[in-house]
């Protein structure tokens, strides 16, 4: 179950172009990538042993001090007793598949005052991080449990690109961010070419949102991305989803900048729960997620395109 990812030919494809907006790839044989391919700068897989992380450089942040995925033991980090804040596990809609379970609750030790189950990248330029100018194929696929999507449920952060800000910039502010709050999802996009980032001068946009996603489905996203805070570097963001075995369609197509004019040249990435605001609805928030892949937007076999991401998730 937990094996290397093998080349998925993933041949029943939905019909496309059946809804407004549906990806155009045409309809064909397609083939995922796998980790041993030479673009792979980011693979977090829960069909992998925690301790076989290592070569991607991941960081949980649950609880305590931040270390290194790969030396968590199985099958993860307990929140409390016996109740996992993060584990690998089987998919819940199908058993012969895997994903990562995030939990949070209002009894788990915090993380720097806050509540969080989150898989991090190392905040490094050692190549496994997002680096600013250059383009990138991501895919990531989020599962909710109804405590997640209740009117009381508050916001919770699922994916983001961090902020490494500058010693002098007032800004803690992501320039990429998905959230959920009380059952809906959003894309957020910042950006700033000031030398020093004031939260208050930056852009702020609101690139899509979703209301009432659902408990009872997978929700795949396939992005494609250069982030700069210089329209000069022709930055962008593309983004697709599929509802569970729905056609791909493109929710975000946006051009012009999209990152902070910082000194560090890579933007993290992460994915789970992390939650800072009071305590309120449900004592628990549950999330599954098919883990988080980042390839360089280069040639090679497979082709990379939405299609070939989509079936790299369907595929875990």
């Amino acid at each position: 179950m937990y094996a290397d990812t093998t080349a998925l030919l993933f041949a029943d494809l939905p019909d496309e172009g059946a809804e407004a907006g549906a990806s155009q790839v045409e309809k064909a044989t397609v083939v995922a990538p796998t980790r041993s391919d030479p673009r792979v700068a980011y693979w977090v897989d829960p069909r992998l042993t925690f301790s076989s992380h290592r070569k991607w450089g991941p960081v949980k942040q649950v609880s305590g001090r931040n270390t290194e995925l790969y030396t968590v033991s199985e099958p993860g980090v307990v929140g409390r007793g016996s109740d996992y804040a993060l584990s690998r596990v089987k998919d819940p809609l199908n058993s012969s598949k895997s994903a990562f379970r995030h939990r949070i609750a209002s009894n788990f030790p915090k993380w720097g005052d806050t509540w969080r189950s989150e898989i991090s990248a190392n905040w490094s330029t050692d190549g496994t991080n997002v680096i600013r100018g250059n383009e990138y194929w991501m895919a990531w696929a989020v599962k909710f449990n109804s405590d997640m999507l209740q009117s009381n449920s508050g916001e919770a952060s699922i994916l983001d690109f961090h902020v490494v800000p500058d010693a002098h910039d007032s800004n803690p502010h992501s320039p990429f961010h998905l959230f959920v709050r009380n059952g809906t999802m959003r894309i957020q996009s910042k950006s700033n070419p000031s030398y020093v980032t004031n939260t208050r001068q930056s852009v702020d946009r609101k690139l899509w949102e979703q209301s009432n996603p659902g408990a009872d489905k997978w929700h795949y996203f396939v992005m494609k991305a250069r982030f700069h805070w210089d329209n000069g570097k022709k930055p962008y963001i593309r983004i697709w989803k599929a509802t569970g075995n729905g056609s791909l369609v493109k929710i975000v197509d946006h051009a012009g900048p999209n990152a902070y004019n910082d000194k560090a040249t890579y933007l993290p990435q992460k994915f789970g729960l992390y939650r800072w605001d009071k305590w309120s609805g449900p004592s628990t928030r549950t999330m599954y997620s098919k883990g988080f892949y980042v390839l360089r937007a280069t040639s090679g076999t497979p082709t990379l395109n939405e299609q070939s991401m989509l079936a790299l998730l369907k595929g875990v």
